[in-house]
């Protein structure tokens, strides 16, 4: 057995808010994660946990199962 897994991270999209051509309070940053399932073995409950450094809202949405 060889496991193998690997995440991608990616900003998807943002919208400025207050139109200052910048990264500021109140503007949204919407991130896409990808994580594929390299290996020979098959899992299952996987976990990803996005830790930032800095004060953010974090909301969820869908995850999608691609076997």
């Amino acid at each position: 057995q060889n496991p193998s897994v690997t995440l991608d991270k990616g900003l998807q999209s943002t919208v400025d808010a207050d139109g200052d051509g910048t990264v500021s309070a109140g503007d949204t940053l919407t991130f896409g994660f990808t994580v594929n399932n390299d290996g020979a073995v098959t899992l299952s409950n996987v976990t990803v946990t996005d830790r930032t450094t800095w004060s953010a809202k974090v909301i969820g949405g869908p995850v999608h199962l691609i076997e």
